[in-house]
């Protein structure tokens, strides 16, 4: 995890909001719940990699945990911060891993962050809206909270309504079950559509070619019978007219 990044982006979105009093943000990865102060929890796009198999894996699911708390008689505040680890769900025991989360995510993350202190520490109301993380590469199945830290220390947001939102993503997932497979279904159809269409197509070609070569035939046939005609008519008068010849013989005797 980047601290450093982390807190010169909360000083630099302080700076250009325009925040009054001093505000610092510390990173506490053993932080917890509270009496004192707000909490604040965000989620966030991350990408993990696991230190015992090496298997990387995208999560939507990364939790963000804030205490903040303002002094104003110092005219101080802070920011206590926790990003929750995961762990591997290849390994049977892993190492749970702090996630990589991209600069731009940072960003959105720190910017909802100091427009809720500016809400609830100086009544401003901007309209801000709410910026969700950007989406990279791709993610997989459900949320594990069985390997989510935030989860089991009853921080993450699928903790709050866990069978509504289990049932929720499960409907999503079978939805999109389904609509793959209705696609599926739908493309076997056209593909069988075009296959039939071939084999109709190749069919109507062999047709098209066996008649052709039956007229082809008949053709061949007709002119051989037509170049055989005056022959045989040659040789029938041939024929007669020896047997004329020979009467006339005869006759003569």
């Amino acid at each position: 995890m980047n601290e450093f990044e982390w807190k010169e982006e909360f000083s630099n979105t302080i700076e250009e909001l325009g925040v009054p009093d001093n505000w610092d943000l510390h990173v506490d990865m053993n932080l917890v719940k509270q009496k004192t102060g707000l909490i604040y929890t965000q989620q966030t796009f991350g990408s993990f990699r696991c230190s015992r198999c090496a298997r990387s894996w995208n999560s939507s699911k990364v939790s963000v945990f804030f205490i903040i708390n303002l002094n104003k008689r110092l005219r101080s505040g802070t920011v206590k911060m926790r990003i929750f680890k995961q762990g591997c769900e290849r390994c049977t025991h892993p190492e749970e891993m702090i996630p990589t989360v991209t600069s731009d995510n940072i960003e959105r993350v720190v910017c909802n962050l100091v427009h809720k202190i500016q809400r609830k520490f100086y009544g401003v109301n901007d309209q801000y809206q709410h910026q969700k993380p950007k989406i990279y590469g791709p993610l997989e199945g459900l949320h594990n909270k069985e390997r989510c830290e935030a989860c089991r220390d009853g921080v993450c947001k699928q903790m709050l309504s866990c069978e509504y939102e289990q049932n929720g993503e499960q409907r999503v997932y079978e939805q999109i079950r389904e609509q793959r497979v209705i696609e599926q279904n739908r493309q076997q159809r056209e593909y069988e559509q075009i296959r039939q269409q071939r084999v109709y197509e190749q069919n109507r070609q062999q047709r098209e070619y066996e008649q052709i070569r039956k007229q082809r035939e008949y053709e061949q046939n007709r002119e051989k019978r037509e170049s055989a005609a005056p022959a045989a008519l040659s040789v029938m008068g041939l024929v007669v007219g020896v047997a004329a010849m020979a009467l006339m013989y005869f006759a003569n005797k």
